[in-house]
């Protein structure tokens, strides 16, 4: 959705106001928009109305700034003539500012002390200060009524690279910020409430240079090549020293990393390369996975070196984890009981640190949940568990194998990722292909067979990929498009519709 008609705008971002009138609430007006919605209340006695306008009445939104949630259409009556009211809309998921339609341009209306607008909570919640017949209503008359048409918005982000994870998709701008959408991992990922359909800022993350998105925690890689993370600690996979139930809501530094290179948030477990080419990983270590050969039914909450030759990037899994050396070779440890760790022995683990046979040439490396793949010159090759065709064969057939598939390409892949349903590659000509389950190739069939790798359309300019559990988005020309489940939000299309084929995340382009 976009903008709303009318004739006010307004656009406030920062300090809270006081409001100018009673505090006592009055009628509350709720309208939904896809699936958010918005509830407003206004003070000192008076009624308000609200409604979301139609984008053709309107002008369209300033350039760098778009209208997530349209232009909501409020309208307060019973005003004393003259008076200043102050209206107070409640929304379910944040926003970055908010503009209102003044003498047809969307203009700002920062606050002055008496009228204007800001924003609180998180950017969840716009406090509007209106005086009838003066600033802030369109009519201009003091007849006891304001009309006041407002557009929250966010600003216009492109993104660089993309992460997915249990539910929740996350993005790093080009600026070094981070904004996700879907289940909000700072908090009870159960909770309905902290479930959002369009993006919203991480807060206290800046110069960001790398993103990992995990199945219940993110991290990023600082441009002090620092660690920072968020979200569930249960497994201790945060690095904060804990582990229990607890969610960390502010990204903090990890302890005890430092030269970073890459940071990796896998499905509980999470890994951190260095620029000197060191391992380090935190997390469950039940299959040796954060401290390879041991076994140990309690989390390694902190950064644990691992005795390896230098490595260029690592994955992690459930119950595995797996390392591309600077050689280009690759090698894996931990539960190889569905021939994830790649050696021929499918037994449960702890396995020590095992070489990968037939792979050389390396440049990329992802992991699933007992899955893996790599980008091995102008290939793909996986190996591990088949669930739903994530190995790229074209076979459904449930199954296991330590020899890696091979899927070839019309030019050089660059990115990769996958799942238990499917993977992904994007391919130096701009493209992407995916394989795996019908509904989550992005090709917009829904037979839920199973399908080796294929163009997915209506992409270009892609750059990056990222690869859920039940779901995936790429990186074209600064956009990002998701498709797959969509039942959190985690397409960030504003709604909770599944979909089929690649769809915009609003705010990105």
């Amino acid at each position: 959705m976009r903008a709303v008609a009318l004739a006010v705008a307004l656009v406030a971002v920062g300090a809270s106001c006081t409001p100018t009138t009673p505090t006592a609430p009055g009628p509350v007006a709720t309208v939904t928009i896809g699936a958010e919605s918005a509830t407003a209340t206004v003070t000192g006695g008076a009624t308000v109305t609200m409604s979301v306008a139609s984008p053709a009445s309107l002008p369209p939104a300033p350039s760098g700034v778009v209208f997530p949630l349209g232009a909501l259409r409020v309208t307060v009556g019973s005003v004393t003539p003259g008076a200043v009211v102050h209206v107070s809309i409640a929304l379910t998921a944040p926003v970055t500012g908010v503009k209102k339609l003044i003498a047809g341009v969307w203009d700002p209306f920062t606050f002055d002390g008496t009228t204007g607008a800001t924003l609180s909570g998180d950017g969840r919640t716009i406090s509007l200060d209106l005086q009838d017949g003066g600033r802030g209503d369109s009519d201009g008359v003091a007849n006891g009524t304001i009309v006041d048409p407002a557009a929250p918005t966010n600003e216009q982000l492109h993104a660089v690279d993309v992460g997915v994870g249990n539910a929740q998709s996350c993005a790093l701008t080009d600026v070094g910020e981070v904004y996700c959408w879907g289940i909000d991992f700072r908090v009870d990922s159960q909770a309905p409430d902290h479930n959002y359909s369009i993006p919203f800022k991480i807060d206290g993350i800046s110069g960001a240079t790398q993103l990992s998105v995990g199945s219940g925690h993110a991290c990023v890689v600082t441009d002090q090549q620092k660690v920072e993370c968020w979200g569930d600690g249960t497994s201790g996979s945060l690095g904060d020293g804990l582990y229990g139930n607890h969610n960390v809501t502010t990204p903090f530094e990890v302890p005890g990393l430092t030269d970073v290179a890459k940071v990796i948030a896998g499905s509980t477990g999470t890994c951190a390369v260095t620029m000197a080419g060191a391992l380090y990983c935190w997390g469950p270590n039940y299959w040796g996975q954060v401290d390879p050969g041991t076994y140990n039914n309690l989390p390694a909450a902190t950064p644990t070196l691992i005795d390896i030759d230098p490595v260029v990037s690592a994955t992690i899994g459930d119950s595995h984890a797996c390392a591309l050396l600077a050689t280009g070779t690759v090698s894996c440890w931990g539960n190889n009981f569905n021939a994830q760790v790649g050696s021929e022995f499918y037994v449960p683990g702890p396995l020590g640190i095992t070489p990968l046979a037939g792979v050389t040439g390396a440049t990329a490396l992802t992991t699933g949940y007992v899955s893996n793949c790599v980008i091995a010159g102008a290939t793909v090759r996986c190996w591990g568990y088949n669930y739903f065709g994530n190995l790229g064969t074209g076979s459904g057939l449930p199954g296991f194998t330590h020899i890696p598939s091979t899927l070839n390409f019309s030019s050089t892949p660059i990115d990769v990722g996958v799942d238990v349903n499917g993977g992904c590659a994007a391919i130096a000509d701009g493209t992407l292909s995916c394989w795996g389950v019908s509904g989550f190739i992005g090709t917009g069939a829904t037979d839920y067979g199973v399908s080796g790798p294929a163009t997915v359309p209506g992409l270009t300019g892609v750059t990056a990929v990222g690869v859920g559990g039940t779901n995936a988005c790429a990186v074209h020309d600064g956009g990002v498009a998701c498709w797959g489940s969509n039942d959190r939000g985690q397409l960030g299309d504003g709604t909770n519709v599944s979909r089929y084929v690649p769809t915009p995340v609003i705010g990105f382009g």
